[in-house]
């Protein structure tokens, strides 16, 4: 907008020149003083609509260069969050993000190119600060806090904040050697967990945990169970008991069994969430259920429990930021409990689980196959189990 278009209020005659102009959070905008030619000095608010002030600036990924787009951020927020938070509290911290974005370049011309990893750096910030907001609920602000954990445990790195001595921590690998400063860093946001996380593990037993090796097989070939049971606890009710003198009364809860039919893709899509921004995070996500499947053949019933047992149990040894993501959803840890189980990891050790490149065939054809060490027997290709500790 020029200067043109901000006549004077008193006398009518158009704005001349105005000063630097400074942002204003509460108004969303950018406040500046602006004088006529007979010397009249107004303030003037020009608000911003972010996504408009962001429309073409393009984001620099290593996968490549894309245009800024608010559905973009919300299907990642989506992607990783959605079992933690609600739909309207995700478009809310978007909504914070874009905010923030603008606020952080002073509400003036908009970047030509921004960093895929400053657009994250910015979601981590946002949902640490909107967590401490004291008109929260707790139930609110502990989803948030959570989620908090979760996305920043889906970058490359984690950054400390700036009264910290420590640098970055890199989560590439397998993440088991960053479990201690993932530790650190968590007591860097959460202050108040510096004592529980002054404990520390070291191993029950001395030595490199032994790593197993699993043979992928081509097509997601896994054996799948047909129905999933779940324990569904119904509402209290009354329950009435004539004793010897007068009638007494108590309250009782009803349990039953809710079957329903298992569905890989639902499944699958649980194990790739607790692997988003891992490397390589697709194929981890694939083996790592074949992994489970094959952990439950032969049962066509199978128990959510065990279930997510058995995934908690594979990304564990898989990879450790997978497995601290997939904990905190699934056992709706906060930031506290999540001390506990980095510490439980350093103390016990789970064996290492890696997957073979070289692809199997489905072990439920003609030429069976079952993961372990290829031997060549009468010009045919044939597999053995090493011990029964490869098997899964």
């Amino acid at each position: 907008m020029t200067d043109a278009q901000f006549p004077c209020p008193e006398c009518g005659e158009h704005l001349a020149g105005s000063q630097r102009g400074r942002w204003v959070a509460g108004l969303q905008g950018i406040r500046r003083d602006r004088g006529c030619k007979r010397g009249h000095v107004y303030p003037t608010v020009e608000r911003i609509v972010p996504r408009d002030f962001l429309r073409n600036t393009r984001i620099v990924a290593v996968s490549g260069t894309r245009p800024y787009s608010t559905d973009q951020l919300q299907s990642d927020l989506s992607l990783k969050l959605a079992p933690v938070l609600s739909k309207e509290t995700r478009n809310a911290v978007v909504d914070r993000v874009e905010i923030q974005l603008v606020q952080d370049w002073g509400g003036r011309r908009a970047p030509k190119v921004l960093q895929a990893s400053t657009v994250s750096r910015t979601v981590v910030g946002v949902l640490r600060d909107f967590a401490d907001e004291r008109q929260l609920s707790k139930r609110v602000a502990d989803a948030l806090r959570r989620s908090h954990v979760l996305y920043a445990l889906s970058q490359e790195s984690l950054e400390f904040s700036e009264a910290s001595k420590h640098s970055g921590v890199s989560l590439r690998g397998d993440g088991f050697k960053a479990l201690p400063e993932i530790l650190d860093w968590l007591v860097d946001q959460y202050p108040r967990l510096k004592e529980a996380a002054a404990r520390r593990a070291t191993p029950h037993y001395t030595g490199a945990p032994r790593t197993d090796r699993w043979h992928t097989l081509r097509g997601d070939a896994a054996p799948r169970p047909t129905t999933l049971l779940r324990r569904v606890v119904t509402e209290h009710h009354t329950v009435l008991n004539l004793t010897e003198h007068e009638l007494e009364a108590h309250q009782a809860r009803t349990e039953n069994w809710e079957a329903f039919p298992f569905d890989y893709q639902i499944y699958a899509r649980s194990v790739r969430r607790a692997f988003a921004g891992r490397p390589n995070y697709d194929h981890l996500a694939r083996y790592s259920a074949q992994w489970v499947l094959f952990a439950l053949a032969g049962q066509d019933t199978v128990r959510v429990s065990d279930l997510v047992a058995m995934t908690t149990q594979c990304l564990r040894r898989v990879d450790a930021v997978a497995s601290l993501r997939w904990a905190v959803i699934a056992k709706n840890l906060t930031p506290a409990a999540l001390v506990t189980e980095i510490l439980g990891m350093l103390e016990w050790p789970a064996p290492r689980l890696t997957f073979e490149s070289d692809a199997a065939a489905d072990m439920r054809t003609t030429n069976q196959m079952v993961p372990g060490e290829q031997t060549e027997t009468q010009g045919l290709h044939v597999v053995t189990v090493l011990d029964e500790t490869d098997a899964p």
